[in-house]
């Protein structure tokens, strides 16, 4: 029987407990522990799923085989740093960083090292999303011809001490949310020629929304935001292919359906009843065991996709699209 992989855990909010929560259906990975949080923060988590606390990062290290960072987007540098100089592979949350450059320094700290970096865009890995990439690599209901996604949620007046309503630390919607429909329509489509994007900034709204330019492919749009309240969190998408229409609410019922040509209710495909962060552990995981790179969602990928949006919101400034180059390092 193969070792399961010791993944510590650096962060004690949402992230850190939707990572810990997708441990307990992974077999291939374990939890070492908890660290990189306030004692009252670490000590409720280390009670909640039972698992060691350490007050010190470089004590978990010691434990670990690899570390996912579930840290506030502004932290996400230093910690992959440290983890890389310990020699531990890195699963990063999304966004990799805030800044081109910061996401740059994480690749090379990576590299150097000689560990892996994985950044955690869980899209990839969600069933219904995972459904749609199938659809368009295989060209079951023919080619793409238009792809919206969205992600609404109430604004996230839980993060602690607020750093995901100040846009200095977590880039605001368009970084800590929109990106992940911008890096969905880089796995779906590839690079587009450039992007273009409105942003609504009011009392009731914090919104971003752009459009993808392929010249010779999809139409491809995405929306997302904060809104007042107790708005629910809500993310899907509509995909129209030659021969179908694909559409997905995470809010329904029967999240995923399929309409076709030859009339009638719509389909509902059976899914595996799992979610994207238990899947992209365990392809992390599985990575580590064969001694091969994460190229579902590397670190590439993760600095591809800050690019995007980045690109897009130096557009809203101008009102004109901005060219898209992918990066290499």
């Amino acid at each position: 029987m193969k070792k399961r992989m010791r993944l510590g855990i650096f962060g004690a909010g949402m992230m850190a407990r939707a990572h810990l929560e997708a441990l307990r259906g992974v077999n291939e990975a374990e939890a070492a522990g908890v660290s990189w949080a306030g004692a009252k923060s670490l000590k409720m988590i280390s009670a909640e799923f039972g698992v060691p606390a350490f007050s010190k990062p470089d004590e978990l290290l010691a434990r670990a085989d690899a570390v996912s960072v579930c840290l506030p987007t502004f932290l996400h540098e230093e910690a992959a740093v440290m983890a890389a100089a310990a020699g531990r592979d890195v699963l990063c949350e999304k966004p990799l960083a805030l800044e081109e450059a910061a996401a740059i320094r994480m690749i090379k700290a990576c590299r150097r090292a000689g560990v892996r970096l994985m950044t955690a865009h869980c899209l990839r890995f969600w069933p219904e999303y995972a459904f749609l990439k199938r659809a368009v690599d295989s060209g079951e209901f023919g080619a793409a011809l238009e792809f919206h996604g969205s992600r609404f949620s109430a604004a996230p007046g839980w993060s602690s001490g607020n750093w995901l309503l100040e846009d200095s630390l977590s880039g605001g919607p368009a970084i800590d949310l929109h990106i992940h429909d911008a890096d969905m329509i880089l796995h779906l489509f590839g690079p587009p020629e450039s992007a273009r994007s409105r942003l609504v900034s009011a009392p009731g709204e914090k919104s971003v929304h752009t459009e993808f330019t392929y010249p010779n492919g999809p139409v491809a749009r995405a929306d997302a935001g904060w809104f007042f309240g107790s708005y629910p969190f809500r993310m899907g998408y509509r995909a129209v292919f030659e021969r179908a229409v694909v559409e997905y609410d995470s809010a329904a019922e029967k999240t995923l359906k399929i309409w076709t040509p030859a009339g009638g209710p719509p389909r509902a495909p059976k899914l595996t009843k799992t979610d994207g962060y238990r899947e992209q552990i365990r392809y992390f995981a599985r990575c580590a065991s064969k001694g091969c790179e994460p190229e579902m969602s590397d670190g590439q990928a993760g600095l591809a996709a800050l690019r995007l949006v980045r690109n897009a919101l130096r557009s809203s400034e101008t009102g004109r699209a901005v060219r898209y180059r992918p990066p290499s390092v």
